[in-house]
């Protein structure tokens, strides 16, 4: 028995025979001799023609995306996409190629360049998107060299790579195959992210699979990130127990969806967050009491262009007619910082994440944010439409915002449109200085609404996508277990709601905290929304235990 240790990124467990995919790179063997051609015209046709035809494959690959895992993901291949437009790629490979290089030698050179321009950048956000390069250089190589990239396997397997691309694992047949580990990635990256959503157990980062694994029988430990190879018979019959009170669980989490759940006689509301209006269903299905977060930015990102007030108004309805109840709250344009929308035009800044981005934006582009919130507002005439205004940080951008919706009514009911005149306006708490000052903006707000990951960043000053400093946003600083109390006291003193839409809604360890603390709404993404209900469910049904509001999680 031998034990590989990599990082689980999806926690369950999968036994199995253990198949080792081919190494070989697409393109790969090319000489110096064969990099450099005569024909540029041919050549030039070639690269254009591969190049449109992984366009192609992107675009379809984006619409499985959306359908196996969500409109989040279906984003990485409209990233890949737009990469094949993008100057320091296409454009760099095409002026190579007119120097006389062949198609395949200008794809790997223009590649090469572009990913060592981004692993030098000081912002590991830029750093990541190196293995977005490395994907649609080796899906231009994969089309050239006439490969196909699928993965296909005559017996139920779990798989080993050195590493697999979006693409790859996206379009993994869930029959056969049982689970993967790659010896690269991280939890954070493309493969890891497609994993989770589509619920693969996966163990990435685990360096070199040694040979003798391939044919062998090996579990796949998800939870705690291991590869066991020719386990012997008692690990085998530990892992098949584990396995099987694995789908107890899940069986007992399933009878938690259409339960409704109250803590000290408060009905808490267990929602869900959304990026697309084709998720709503999902949400029901999972027994979402409603959608907590519509993140609307990424119907920003499908066309290539501005939605226009038609498109988001049927897409705000069909997100409310798909959850079936409860309130859908969507939060406005949240562009700039991690989420760049390349026809705004927005200009490049040395700090994006402190920068014109989500409601700084709308008000500085009103014209873009009148048009959401004539969508948004036409759509509450007939469907529970809340509004939540992000990144607000002081009571003037508020009162601003607000002053614009009031102008829309007033153009609304003039031309004799039906809107809900009581349509909710929520903030969006997710800076230090909104929740410092959460009672003066609850005299403005019908709720608050926690974004906990930007919280975090802010108040630790640590940029949460940078690896040098993202243990400063590991777990719950002190200093935001207090933020979090003085925005949840706030709220219950103004009379208003307030809940959390932050990744932490769905850490079970702090659901007691963010109940004593008076937050009425967890909105998580539907895969925890019955864990959370189960938790609730223990605590109400429990003895009420103290909790200490000293920016510490100890019960007593």
């Amino acid at each position: 028995m031998r034990i590989i240790k990599g990082k689980g990124v999806v926690p369950e467990i999968a036994v199995g025979r253990f198949f080792m995919l081919d190494k070989k790179d697409a393109g790969a063997g090319i000489t110096p001799s064969q990099s450099c051609t005569a024909d540029i015209s041919a050549e030039l046709e070639l690269f254009r023609t591969a190049a449109n035809t992984a366009a192609k494959e992107f675009e379809s690959l984006a619409i499985i995306a959306k359908d196996r895992a969500g409109d989040a993901e279906a984003e990485i291949f409209e990233t890949h996409r737009l990469m094949l437009l993008d100057d320091d790629l296409s454009g760099e490979a095409e002026v190579l190629i007119k120097e006389g290089q062949s198609a395949i030698s200008a794809i790997r050179i223009s590649g090469d360049r572009l990913k060592a321009m981004l692993l030098g950048s000081d912002s590991d956000y830029m750093r990541q998107r190196a293995a977005d390069v490395e994907a649609v250089c080796g899906k231009l190589l994969e089309i050239l060299s006439g490969g196909t990239g699928e993965i296909k396997l005559t017996v139920p397997a779990v798989i080993g790579a050195f590493d697999l691309t979006p693409a790859q694992t996206l379009t993994l047949d869930r029959d056969m195959v049982l689970g993967f580990v790659t010896g690269a990635g991280g939890s954070s990256s493309h493969t890891a992210i497609l994993a989770r959503s589509m619920n693969i157990p996966a163990v990435v980062g685990a360096g070199e699979i040694p040979e003798e694994a391939d044919g062998a029988t090996v579990i796949l430990d998800g939870c705690e990130g291991l590869l066991i190879i020719s386990p012997d018979e008692d690990t085998l019959n530990i892992y098949k127990n584990r396995m099987e009170e694995k789908i107890a669980e899940r069986k007992a989490l399933e009878a938690m969806s259409d339960v409704s759940v109250s803590y000290k006689g408060k009905k808490i509301r267990i929602c869900a967050n959304i990026a697309d209006h084709a998720e709503a269903e999902k949400a029901r299905l999972s027994g979402a009491d409603g959608i907590g977060l519509f993140r609307s930015e990424f119907l920003y990102m499908k066309y290539g262009r501005p939605p226009t007030e038609d498109e988001q108004l049927e897409a705000y309805k069909a997100a409310a007619m798909g959850v079936g109840r409860g309130d859908v709250i969507i939060r406005t344009l949240d562009a700039g910082a991690d989420k760049d929308i390349p026809y705004l035009g927005m200009k490049k800044e040395p700090n994006p994440a402190l920068g014109l981005r989500a409601i700084r934006l709308c008000l500085r582009r009103e014209e873009l944010f009148c048009k959401q919130l004539k969508a948004l507002l036409r759509a509450s005439a007939k469907e529970n439409i809340s509004i939540l205004l992000p990144m607000i940080t002081g009571a003037e951008e508020l009162l601003t915002a607000k002053k614009i919706i009031e102008r829309i009514k007033g153009e609304l009911a003039r031309d004799g449109i039906a809107f809900d005149p009581d349509t909710p306006v929520g903030v969006m708490i997710e800076t230090p200085s909104a929740a410092i000052i959460a009672d003066r903006l609850a005299e403005n707000a019908d709720f608050f609404s926690v974004g906990t990951n930007d919280l975090i960043q802010y108040t630790m000053a640590a940029d949460r996508q940078n690896s040098d400093v993202s243990y400063l946003c590991d777990g719950v600083p002190e200093s935001v277990m207090r933020l979090l109390a003085n925005i949840g006291s706030c709220a219950e003193n103004a009379g208003i709601w307030a809940g959390i839409c932050g990744e932490l809604a769905a850490d079970t360890d702090l659901t007691e905290f963010f109940l004593e603390s008076g937050y009425t709404e967890l909105s998580v993404s539907p895969p925890h929304i019955t864990r959370i209900k189960k938790k609730i469910s223990e605590l109400s049904g429990a003895s009420v235990k103290a909790f200490r509001h000293d920016g510490k999680t100890h019960m007593t």
